[in-house]
């Protein structure tokens, strides 16, 4: 009996030993303003990345990069990353200047843009971008003391100032060519929106937005809708 109980734990122990390590996982935050006051603390620079739930591109970067245990690695040890819905942040991506998704901002720890990436990249392409600014070697991280801001640097506290405020619609927030083309009343998506003559109007999808972009002024209703 004493043998077999010291082979089962042999076996045991043997099954324990071949597991593969867990790999690393990136420490996600979403919340930005939680996001910068742990930057404060923990003196790291913050990996903004901008995504959105229907870009093809974005969940590419998060099963691929963003699973990479290197990257996780070299992200958790040398910032403090946070996930940004796009659709509900169109006020913060319009001050950032995000034009493109994914879109991967780092921001210097005195909330200064160092560097924005722009569209999906390989782990290998993201990390030559992340050691501009921070150098991860095992579990140590070094500043790149050398990583200059942006040439139109963003204060991060003033675009979430900005940000915080609603976004106003004209026309109480329906679809101009959706009233003009399908003659139904159809109220627009923030995240389908432009500006014209110094005024917000959103739109019911992307198409009708195009077509609007196109030609505004078909659109545009007589006397800047006053009448």
């Amino acid at each position: 009996m004493h043998h077999r109980t010291c082979l089962l734990v042999i076996a045991v122990c043997m099954a324990l030993s071949s597991t593969p390590a867990r790999a690393s996982k990136l420490k996600w935050q979403t919340d930005l303003q939680q996001a910068i006051h742990e930057s404060d603390r923990s003196k790291k620079p913050l990996l903004v990345e901008f995504t959105a739930s229907w870009c093809g591109y974005c969940r590419k970067m998060k099963q691929t990069t963003f699973a990479d245990e290197r990257i996780a690695r070299h992200v958790n040890g040398c910032f403090v990353p946070v996930s940004i819905d796009a659709d509900e942040n169109q006020r913060l991506l319009q001050r950032v200047g995000v034009d493109a998704l994914p879109t991967t901002v780092l921001l210097s720890r005195d909330l200064r843009v160092v560097r924005k990436i722009a569209g999906y990249q390989t782990p290998e392409q993201f990390e030559e971008h992340l050691a501009t600014v921070c150098r991860h070697e095992d579990t140590q991280f070094t500043a790149v003391s050398d990583a200059s801001p942006a040439p139109v640097p963003q204060a991060v506290p003033e675009m979430l100032a900005a940000a915080a405020q609603p976004p106003t619609f004209a026309f109480d927030r329906l679809c101009l060519v959706s009233l003009r083309d399908d003659h139904r009343l159809r109220t627009g998506l923030e995240s389908c929106s432009a500006e014209y003559r110094g005024r917000r109007v959103c739109f019911a999808s992307p198409e009708h937005q195009r077509r609007f972009e196109q030609n505004p002024e078909h659109y545009w209703p007589m006397l800047d809708g006053r009448c």
